[in-house]
């Protein structure tokens, strides 16, 4: 059996994985990545649209120097910052 190689990097945020992340997970009323989101359990807030999710705040910090977007074979599939 051949197994394929992925590539981890991380990157600056662009609108490509700004996609990714909202849509698997700022998208849906309860992600199962807020469960494990210690101490922010009762942050989290949906955006039900792309466009909503743009204007948040939360666009603005992932944008921001203290945020790189972990990302999986070019697909944005998380977050870290220095903060």
């Amino acid at each position: 059996m051949t197994q394929k190689n992925k590539l981890l990097t991380l990157s600056s945020f662009n609108s490509q994985y700004l996609t990714h992340i909202w849509r698997d997970g700022f998208q849906d009323k309860n992600p199962e990545w807020t469960k494990w989101n210690a101490p922010y359990f009762n942050d989290y807030h949906a955006y039900p649209s792309f466009s909503q999710f743009k204007h948040s705040p939360i666009t603005d910090y992932l944008l921001s120097d203290s945020c790189k977007c972990i990302c999986l074979d070019e697909k944005g599939i998380g977050m870290v910052s220095k903060n």
